[in-house]
């Protein structure tokens, strides 16, 4: 499986677009899955990755769109929901370490080599440009640029 970064296609974009209803439903048309960086704040949900810069989004949105979302809980509130949501949203959390798994058991490899798995399409290698890792054949990837890896 590809991932957009972001919602990114051709690199990296401004914080406008990156994360926007736009630039995810582009990646859709384009058979992409999109890794999107969400914030429940108030109760309501937000497209962004730094809480300084953050679009309100409906649910609805992610909810019709959920079988392409890898969604990036940005805060504890994100999780909570997301862990105790009826809906099965694909959805993970990080901060800075090196692997994570996703809720769907999915294992998430940053700024690492991936590790040789009998099913390696489980394994998303997240960002391998910025760490100059070569993706093996058969693992996903996230990434900035998805058209390279079609």
């Amino acid at each position: 499986m590809i991932f957009a970064h972001r919602a990114n296609i051709d690199g990296p974009t401004s914080v406008y677009y990156e994360n926007s209803e736009t630039a995810i439903l582009e990646c859709i048309e384009k058979g992409f899955g999109v890794e999107v960086d969400i914030w429940v704040k108030n109760k309501k949900f937000y497209l962004g990755h730094d809480e300084d810069f953050l679009n309100e989004i409906d649910l609805g949105f992610l909810q019709d769109n959920m079988d392409w979302l890898l969604i990036h809980c940005k805060n504890k509130k994100a999780i909570k929901f997301f862990m105790n949501s009826d809906d099965y949203f694909h959805w993970f959390a990080h901060d800075q370490d090196t692997f994570a798994f996703t809720s769907e058991g999915y294992m998430i490899c940053y700024g690492t080599k991936p590790p040789k798995l009998k099913n390696p399409s489980t394994c998303i290698i997240m960002l391998p440009e910025r760490f100059s890792i070569e993706v093996p054949k058969g693992y996903s990837v996230c990434t900035d640029y998805p058209e390279r890896y079609v």
